[in-house]
């Protein structure tokens, strides 16, 4: 935890950091035990004797609750943070376990220790406060939006370029965002920097909604790609299924793999089935594949989730490739960097940025692809079990539990049932 010295984590973390790697290691085991017994639900076999190998023994913050321990170490802690909870575990996955020892992490039982602590953390999870727009004063030393809107048919390219550099800061919310976006369009050949389209569409994003709408035509005609992009993700807030086949058109003519997202989302979230065909024919050149499979689902294209579950597996299995890039870049970036060349520097600097795009991209996509798995046939259900019983891939596994969460109490029992003899003993328990 010595990383998260001098951070915003160590306020919430439940030891005072002292040095960078204070740990405790045995590779013969120390024994994982329940230190608070009413905190774990009952039928939790501690007897199997799960094992750590290494534990952080930073002292402990006053007020800390032990949870669990690892021999005499704390292993599970707990302590209020503000009006919520945080638990952590000290125990990591350094070490050498001993032969015919049980690692806690291959232990049947984890899962449910992690799910206890997790919901603990979580609190009234099922509560759900209404969302609270804060509202935020316009800059009287700034152009108005609303203003400009009116002002800019009668001004020079020059004047005009400047105003909205203006207004852009004056985008408080939907309405002038809205205000904004308008002006922009129907003035777009007045404007001299380019570069200010997409600052602001960027900026615009997250006040995006279907009163956008009227909008969304002019701005996937326009001939800037910011502009267009934007229109495309209009189309998708405003459900306007009329718009599918401009979409589908343009997810033909595009090479640009941001519009190619944004569209692939867009007409996932019309849910338009005439789109179907167009997303299929888009698999066969495209990369965004786990995203278009996500929209197929999205569509009601029945045989998505069987042809396509094979590749979330493969895609989880990739985020730890891209994680060990990461931090290999990263620490080569950091050990060497004061001996590279500027023009090194600069490369070393694009690739891990190149990297860290990536990696996040694929997060998106995985979420996005279990967030389509909402509505699941029992054709459907029955083609992810099968998959799920036959792999061996760990990485793969939670999605079997964010199932399990999801499904009716009976649909659930019956999901679960469906992995009692699976290869990997994570899915397995969640028959017993």
């Amino acid at each position: 935890m010595g990383a998260d010295h001098n951070t915003s984590l160590a306020e919430l973390l439940p030891v005072a950091i002292t040095s960078r790697l204070d740990l405790e290691r045995n590779d013969k085991g120390l024994p994982l035990r329940p230190a608070n017994t009413t905190f774990f639900p009952k039928g939790i076999r501690w007897d199997t004797s799960p094992q750590a190998y290494c534990v952080d023994v930073s002292p402990l913050k006053p007020g800390v609750e032990v949870l669990a321990t690892a021999a005499e170490f704390p292993a599970i802690v707990s302590q209020s943070v503000g009006k919520g909870r945080v638990i952590t575990v000290l125990a990591n996955h350094f070490g050498n376990p001993a032969e015919e020892s049980l690692p806690y992490w291959k232990w049947n039982d984890w899962p449910r220790v992690i799910a206890t602590c997790m919901v603990a953390a979580a609190g009234e999870y099922k509560k759900v406060d209404p969302p609270r727009i804060r509202k935020r004063a316009l800059n009287p030393k700034e152009v108005n939006p609303e203003t400009l809107e009116i002002e800019s048919a009668v001004m020079e390219a020059k004047e005009f370029t400047e105003q909205l550099k203006s207004a852009q800061k004056n985008m408080v919310d939907a309405d002038m965002a809205r205000a904004l976006m308008a002006t922009v369009v129907d003035n777009a050949d007045n404007v001299e920097d380019l570069k200010i389209f997409a600052e602001i569409s960027e900026a615009a994003a997250p006040y995006l909604d279907a009163s956008f709408a009227p909008l969304a035509r002019k701005l996937s005609a326009s001939p800037h790609a910011a502009l267009r992009m934007i229109g495309y993700k209009v189309i998708g807030l405003s459900g306007d299924t009329t718009c599918q086949g401009l979409l589908t058109a343009a997810l033909k003519a595009t090479d640009d793999v941001n519009m190619q997202r944004a569209i692939l989302i867009s007409l996932g979230q019309l849910g338009a089935g005439e789109s179907i065909p167009a997303v299929r024919r888009y698999l066969n050149k495209g990369s965004e594949k786990l995203l278009a499979w996500a929209a197929l689902k999205r569509m009601g294209d029945e045989r998505a989730v069987p042809e396509s579950i094979a590749l979330y597996a493969y895609s989880t299995r990739a985020i730890l490739g891209f994680q060990s890039s990461y931090w290999g870049q990263y620490e080569t970036n950091t050990r060497i960097g004061y001996r590279m060349t500027p023009a090194r520097a600069r490369a070393a600097s694009a690739q891990l940025n190149s990297t860290v795009k990536a990696r996040d991209r694929l997060i998106f996509d995985l979420q996005y692809y279990v967030n389509s798995l909402d509505a699941l046939t029992e054709s459907e259900i029955g083609a992810i079990g099968d998959f799920l019983r036959s792999t061996d891939s760990r990485t793969v596994a939670p999605l079997a539990y964010t199932l399990c969460g999801r499904l009716p109490k009976d649909r659930a029992e019956a999901f679960c049932q469906r992995l009692v003899d699976a290869k990997l003993p994570q899915l397995r328990a969640l028959a017993e």
